[in-house]
């Protein structure tokens, strides 16, 4: 591998993730976030991610063990979702908790968006080039086209929720906390996991792949949605 295969690894692979959070950053009206705050964020997802494969490969094999049929949609959706989805989506969101939760810069409803996104992005960033230099650059465009924004919409999704948890711990609403804390996670993992789902073996072998791309448009219609909404109607917590 040459250094300049390297560097076109690292422009094909990043370029996408910087524009993306870059457009969701600059959208912040009210006292636009600390760039060395989203940085930190961003970096350290990036930096820990390798953590990540381990526990997917310990729940792969759990349900490798338990599984007898393993050609079918149900195990390739429980696959996709314990093993893929709820692990990458829990630890994005255990980065948040970290680094935000009780951090004096989370103080309007948009941030929440900023940060998820952040923490989505880093992990995002650091699998494409992972995945680039596995299989090369021919595969750069459909990760830049599907796979980064796929990642951007869990963030958009985690993100909306956990800036609610948070205004209704500061309203003392600890149920209503609870429950957008639990939706910060689980609509991620949802998310993603039909994303993966629907690029498996039982579905495109099934001829069902078209259902991928209306799956991803109407996903990102949602997280624009979302991301408009929280801009245009911004809030302290």
């Amino acid at each position: 591998m040459t250094f300049a295969f390297f560097g076109l690894t690292l422009i094909f692979a990043l370029l996408p993730v910087f524009l993306i959070l870059f457009f969701v950053y600059s959208k912040d009206r009210f006292e636009r976030e600390p760039f060395g705050k989203v940085f930190q964020v961003f970096f350290l997802s990036a930096l820990f991610s390798f953590a990540v494969i381990p526990f997917e490969r310990i729940v792969g094999s759990l349900l490798f063990m338990n599984y007898a049929a393993r050609s079918t949609m149900d195990f390739d959706f429980a696959l996709n979702f314990w093993a893929v989805a709820l692990v990458e989506e829990l630890y994005k969101w255990l980065i948040l908790m970290i680094l935000l939760w009780s951090s004096p810069c989370f103080r309007y409803r948009y941030d929440g968006i900023v940060y998820a996104l952040a923490s989505s992005l880093g992990f995002a960033g650091c699998e494409n080039v992972l995945y680039l230099l596995g299989w090369g650059h021919s595969i750069a465009l459909g990760r830049a086209i599907f796979s980064i924004p796929g990642h951007a919409t869990y963030g958009v999704l985690m993100g909306f929720f956990f800036s609610r948890a948070r205004q209704f711990k500061n309203r003392k609403l600890g149920v209503l906390s609870f429950a957008n804390m639990v939706l910060s996670v689980a609509s991620a993992t949802l998310c993603h996991a039909v994303y993966d789902f629907l690029l498996s073996d039982s579905i495109q072998g099934g001829g069902l792949g078209l259902l991928f791309f209306l799956y991803v448009f109407v996903m990102d219609v949602i997280a624009w949605m979302l991301i408009y909404n929280d801009f245009e109607s911004d809030c302290r917590l």
